[in-house]
């Protein structure tokens, strides 16, 4: 998700708005469709369910919102179509609930909070979703 964020950097800056396929291309989030869904879901432990759930989710929105880039280019600036399309802040969201799943699932697996899953990549952090069994 970090060299997400210079692909959109460079979007914003004008230098794909010759090449909206091309930038569709480099900014969806693949294997979205091989997350556990549906009965899968049934088997996994709580959090963990609910957290995959909640992450295919974001990501499928995210993805959509990225497809709806060729929309928007025919009447828009990329910069603009990616801003109204908010882009950037659902790449947060989507980018906070794989940490929030991560962090379910390396009670499983240890090595995975060997990664930290809110880096932007520029010293800056996404900020984490409320867990499930955290007070509201």
């Amino acid at each position: 998700m970090i060299g997400l964020r210079s692909i959109f950097e460079e979007a914003l800056k004008g230098y794909f708005n010759a090449n909206v396929p091309g930038l569709i291309v480099q900014s969806q989030l693949r294997g979205v469709e091989e997350l556990p869904h549906g009965v899968d879901l049934q088997n996994l432990p709580y959090p963990v369910a609910p957290a995959i759930a909640a992450l295919r989710s974001n990501l499928a929105m995210y993805n959509g919102q990225v497809s709806r880039l060729i929309e928007y280019a025919t009447t828009k600036t990329m910069s603009d179509a990616i801003r109204e399309l908010k882009l950037p802040e659902m790449l947060d969201a989507s980018q906070a609930a794989l940490a929030r799943a991560v962090r379910h699932l390396g009670r499983y697996e240890p090595s995975y909070s060997l990664i930290d899953y809110f880096d932007k990549g520029d010293g800056t952090h996404v900020k984490p979703l409320q867990d499930y069994d955290d007070e509201y």
